[in-house]
Order: C-alpha cells, then structure tokens, then sequence
C-alpha cells in the first residue's frame, strides 16, 4: 500500500460535486463496474443483510436486483447527501443513508456482508475504515473490498495505490481467512474478502 498523493480533496463536498446529472446518468448507461460487480456476485453470500458503504448511486444494488440475488436486505451509505438522494429515488425500496464511514449509525454485529468497493484508496486512514467496517459485521460475516489495481487508474481523488499483495496483506490484519483475486481482462480491479474471524485488531 503506497501512498501516492499528499493532498486529500475527499470530502462531502466534493463528492457533492462530483454527483452530477451528466456522470449519474453516464454510469447508469454503463451500467456501472459490470465485470468488478459480476466478480462481487460470486463470492456474496446469499440470504444476507448487505451494508455498502460509498455506495454511490446505488448501482451494486441494482446489479444483484438485476440478476435476482437472494438477499435479507441492503443498506446504502455514502458521505454525499446527492449521491444518498438519488438511489433513493431509484431504489425507494431499500435503505439509503448519508453518513461518514467512520461513524457507522448502526449498532455493533449488525450485518452478515460489508463492502468496500473502490472506497480504501480515497480515505486518509484505510485500517480505521475496516475497523468501524467490521464493527458492524457479525461474527463469521464476510468483509467485501475492491480498490484499483496499482496505477491501472488514474484519478485525482485516489491518494493510496494497492497491489494484489497489498490488499492481502492488509485484509489478513484483521482475518485469518482472506481471499484476494483481480478482475476484468486488464487486471483492472482487485477484491478481497475476508472472513470476519475476530482475530485482534484492535
């Protein structure tokens, strides 16, 4: 995990102005991270409460709608009040809610699945992200992460750069059971899932 830029811009507000009409109405037309959420498919387990944490517009959820994933329910969290506005209105059925990760608003083992997805290379303190992460995780729940693979994307708001031993290595901070793999032709995207075995991390 190598740090790439010294400056942090990821705050509410500019995830507020990042949330425009145009890049909303562009993601949903491309449907979103297909190949990184086809990848999240397949290691989700059914029958779960899900939280999403930086959950955008709301477009993992409307991926596993679209393929029929069983699920208990799902929760959206996201620090932009425009991002949270607008699943609400695409989703009005499931639960949006504009908060900092690092202040869940949920009790503690409240979730059988957490994810992570393209969240660890925006934030100023990625391990206390997966601490409050797991918080709110149940015992044997699954922890669910995606970063970028290492400058295979460039993007003014990323200020860590991940490898795949990177991920690995971090995740098994907090679990003995990690699976890590990468996604898509390019390599683009690299996922862990973790097993929340309670080993100390605190």
């Amino acid at each position: 995990m190598r740090r790439i830029k010294t400056t942090n811009i990821n705050t509410q507000e500019y995830w507020d102005n990042f949330a425009t009409k145009e890049y909303m109405e562009k993601d949903i037309a491309r449907g979103g991270s297909v190949c990184k959420f086809s990848a999240i498919h397949d290691i989700l387990p059914v029958d779960s409460s899900i939280l999403d944490v930086g959950c955008l517009n709301g477009n993992l959820y409307h991926f596993l709608k679209n393929k029929n994933f069983k699920m208990l329910s799902f929760t959206g969290v996201d620090l932009s009040s425009k991002l949270i506005a607008f699943a609400k209105t695409r989703f009005s059925e499931q639960t949006w809610i504009q908060a900092d990760r690092l202040k869940l608003p949920f009790p503690d083992k409240s979730f059988d699945v957490v994810t992570l997805l393209e969240t660890l290379e925006h934030v100023e303190d990625p391990r206390t992200t997966i601490r409050e992460a797991i918080r709110v995780c149940k015992d044997n729940g699954s922890l669910i992460v995606s970063v970028p693979n290492e400058l295979r994307i460039e993007d003014p708001a990323h200020i860590w750069s991940f490898t795949t031993a990177d991920l690995f290595n971090l995740l098994s901070e907090f679990s003995t059971n990690v699976q890590v793999l990468q996604t898509c032709s390019n390599n683009r995207n690299i996922i862990g899932k973790a097993i929340i075995n309670f080993k100390t991390y605190f």
